[in-house]
């Protein structure tokens, strides 16, 4: 006697959730420092003058210096600064007014089955016989 079979099984299931929660709040917080190192500032005043120009007066005397002003010149040196965070804290409230869920799902299976088998003929005559002669 002699048996074959095939079986194959697929399955495609289709599954959606959705989640809503209203209201989310949250809260962000943390802890750093700030550090700043100047190293050279240079500071240069220069005397500037402030003349005026008096029409009446020859051309080569045109000009009164009436005051002075000095240029006001800076420079600093890279500025060398450092953040230290010691830490981050993050809090919140999750759906106070409660949380919807929606579930779809669909099952799409398929099946294959395939069984043959082949048995001598003498084996099927008796089993013919023994069952019809009860």
């Amino acid at each position: 006697m002699k048996f074959r079979s095939h079986v194959a099984i697929a399955a495609h299931p289709d599954i959606t959730l959705k989640v809503r929660a209203q209201p989310v709040e949250f809260a962000l917080g943390g802890e750093a420092s700030l550090a700043a190192r100047l190293e050279h500032i240079v500071a240069r005043i220069e005397e500037v003058p402030l003349t005026v120009a008096v029409p009446f007066m020859p051309a080569r005397r045109g000009r009164v210096v009436v005051g002075t002003l000095g240029p006001f010149a800076g420079r600093v040196a890279p500025v060398q600064a450092e953040l230290r965070a010691f830490g981050v804290k993050v809090s919140g409230t999750l759906g106070t007014e409660g949380i919807a869920a929606e579930t779809h799902v669909q099952g799409r299976c398929r099946a294959e089955v395939d069984v043959t088998g082949e048995s001598p003929g003498k084996l099927l005559k008796a089993a013919f016989e023994g069952v019809f002669e009860e």
